[in-house]
């Protein structure tokens, strides 16, 4: 793969994880804010992941895309925790980017 391709790759799955629907929400006496997502904004930036990965598998090895898919699909959503979840799936798609840097 070339540098160029190499580069649009990585620079459009750091704009997904740069777009994860994560808001600080202001509670005070936390040390540290707390994030909320709506099931709504959370919906529409899956399926943005999915569109993006789809043209992605078109210069990456399938296979490698579709693990990467199938990791972001088995994520478990407990008691509708999406803040959760975002955190995960942005460690899940970083770690994609890392592996196309080593193709």
């Amino acid at each position: 793969m070339d540098y160029q391709t190499k580069n649009m790759i990585i620079n459009t799955l750091t704009k997904i994880v740069e777009d994860a629907p994560t808001k600080p929400t202001v509670k005070y006496g936390m040390t540290s804010p707390a994030y909320t997502v709506s099931g709504e904004s959370f919906g529409i930036w899956i399926n943005y992941i999915f569109s993006v990965m789809q043209i992605i598998s078109s210069y990456v090895d399938v296979n490698t895309c579709l693990t990467s898919i199938n990791n972001v699909v088995q994520q478990p959503n407990s008691n509708n925790d999406y803040s959760l979840q975002v955190n995960t799936i942005c460690q899940i798609i970083l770690d994609f980017a890392r592996t196309i840097l080593y193709l």
